[in-house]
This record gives structure tokens, sequence and C-alpha cells, in this order.
């Protein structure tokens, strides 16, 4: 999957699915933070390839070939949910 979104990325981790970062159109210098620290968040170092040209989206395409997943911390993320929700057991 190559996804400009966050919200895609995430998904796509949490499902397994091979992924990478892309840029199709410039953001601000600010836009990586969220990217940053979704990444350090499952103990990986990505970097964004900004798509201009054929060639970049063969780069894209031969980083999804070495992707590995990111290590989500489940149970953690369950202790720091606020209510006691029994749906989350399962």
């Amino acid at each position: 999957m190559i996804s400009e979104s966050l919200h895609g990325l995430i998904v796509a981790e949490t499902y397994g699915i091979p992924n990478v970062w892309v840029e199709f159109i410039q953001h601000p210098d600010y836009w990586d933070f969220k990217f940053d620290d979704f990444y350090g968040s499952i103990g990986k170092d990505e970097r964004i390839i900004k798509i201009k040209r054929v060639d970049d989206v063969e780069k894209a395409c031969k980083k999804i070939e070495t992707w590995k997943r990111g290590n989500i911390d489940y149970e953690k993320l369950k202790s720091l949910f606020p209510f006691q929700a029994h749906w989350l057991d399962n």
C-alpha cells in the first residue's frame, strides 16, 4: 500500500499490510511531525518518499518489498484506555 494518509498507514500497520509513506503534493514543513510521532511509537524510523517522477513510484514499490511490521503494543494501548470496557478483552 502506498499512502500519503496517516490514517491509511496506521490501518495498514494494524492489519500487517506492507505500506510506504509517500507525498504526492508538497506539504508545509511541519506536516511530517505526526508521521514521525506515529512511526516513533511503533519503533520505526521511516522517511517520506516524495513522488515527482515515475522513478519515485518505482522506489516506493521497492521499499514495500523490504517492509517490516512495526511493534504495536496492544496491551499497553488498552491499559491507557480511560474507561472500563469489556469489549477490549476480546
